[in-house]
Protein backbone atom coordinates (compact mmCIF):
# COMPACT_ATOMS: atom_id res chain seq x y z
CA UNK A 1 0.00 0.00 0.00
CA UNK A 2 1.35 3.39 -1.00
CA UNK A 3 0.53 6.67 0.74
CA UNK A 4 -1.90 8.83 -1.26
CA UNK A 5 0.59 11.68 -1.76
CA UNK A 6 3.11 9.21 -3.20
CA UNK A 7 0.50 7.71 -5.57
CA UNK A 8 -0.58 11.17 -6.76
CA UNK A 9 3.03 12.22 -7.40
CA UNK A 10 3.67 9.05 -9.44
CA UNK A 11 0.32 9.15 -11.25
CA UNK A 12 -0.74 5.79 -9.81
CA UNK A 13 -4.47 5.41 -9.15
CA UNK A 14 -5.77 3.67 -6.04
CA UNK A 15 -6.09 -0.07 -6.71
CA UNK A 16 -3.51 -0.08 -9.54
CA UNK A 17 -1.09 -3.00 -9.41
CA UNK A 18 2.48 -1.86 -8.77
CA UNK A 19 5.88 -3.42 -9.04
CA UNK A 20 8.63 -2.67 -6.53
CA UNK A 21 12.22 -3.73 -7.17
CA UNK A 22 15.82 -2.73 -6.57
CA UNK A 23 17.97 -1.19 -9.30
CA UNK A 24 21.43 -0.91 -7.78
CA UNK A 25 20.99 1.26 -4.68
CA UNK A 26 17.61 2.65 -5.79
CA UNK A 27 14.16 1.33 -4.93
CA UNK A 28 11.97 1.52 -8.04
CA UNK A 29 8.16 1.77 -7.82
CA UNK A 30 6.19 1.63 -11.08
CA UNK A 31 2.86 0.49 -12.48
CA UNK A 32 2.81 -3.24 -13.10
CA UNK A 33 2.34 -4.08 -16.78
CA UNK A 34 1.39 -7.63 -17.64
CA UNK A 35 2.99 -9.19 -20.68
CA UNK A 36 2.73 -12.34 -22.77
CA UNK A 37 2.43 -15.39 -20.52
CA UNK A 38 5.06 -17.19 -22.61
CA UNK A 39 7.77 -14.61 -23.43
CA UNK A 40 6.90 -11.54 -21.33
CA UNK A 41 6.62 -9.04 -24.21
CA UNK A 42 4.23 -6.24 -23.21
CA UNK A 43 3.46 -4.77 -26.65
CA UNK A 44 1.16 -6.25 -29.28
CA UNK A 45 -0.52 -8.73 -26.96
CA UNK A 46 -4.00 -10.19 -27.32
CA UNK A 47 -6.19 -11.20 -24.38
CA UNK A 48 -7.36 -14.81 -24.63
CA UNK A 49 -9.28 -16.46 -21.80
CA UNK A 50 -7.93 -13.98 -19.27
CA UNK A 51 -4.29 -14.29 -20.38
CA UNK A 52 -2.15 -12.06 -22.60
CA UNK A 53 -0.39 -13.71 -25.54
CA UNK A 54 1.78 -11.94 -28.12
CA UNK A 55 1.31 -12.49 -31.84
CA UNK A 56 4.71 -14.18 -32.22
CA UNK A 57 3.84 -16.81 -29.61
CA UNK A 58 0.43 -17.37 -31.23
CA UNK A 59 2.13 -17.99 -34.59
CA UNK A 60 4.72 -20.26 -32.98
CA UNK A 61 1.96 -22.29 -31.29
CA UNK A 62 0.12 -22.59 -34.61
CA UNK A 63 3.29 -23.89 -36.27
CA UNK A 64 3.89 -26.39 -33.46
CA UNK A 65 0.29 -27.59 -33.65
CA UNK A 66 0.27 -28.00 -37.43
CA UNK A 67 0.17 -31.41 -39.12
CA UNK A 68 3.74 -30.83 -40.31
CA UNK A 69 5.11 -30.86 -36.75
CA UNK A 70 7.94 -31.32 -35.83
CA UNK A 71 9.35 -28.32 -37.66
CA UNK A 72 12.36 -26.30 -36.60
CA UNK A 73 11.76 -22.66 -35.79
CA UNK A 74 14.89 -20.53 -35.70
CA UNK A 75 16.03 -16.97 -35.93
CA UNK A 76 13.19 -15.71 -33.70
CA UNK A 77 13.73 -12.39 -31.93
CA UNK A 78 11.25 -10.52 -29.77
CA UNK A 79 8.27 -9.47 -31.84
CA UNK A 80 9.35 -11.33 -35.01
CA UNK A 81 7.30 -13.92 -36.82
CA UNK A 82 8.95 -17.36 -36.76
CA UNK A 83 10.75 -18.56 -39.88
CA UNK A 84 9.90 -22.22 -40.51
CA UNK A 85 12.63 -24.27 -42.19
Amino acid sequence: MLPEAFRVQLGIDKGTDIEIYMDGDAIVVEKYVRGCIFCGITEGTIAYQGQLICKSCIVEMAVCCSEEYPLRVRGLKSGEIPVVV
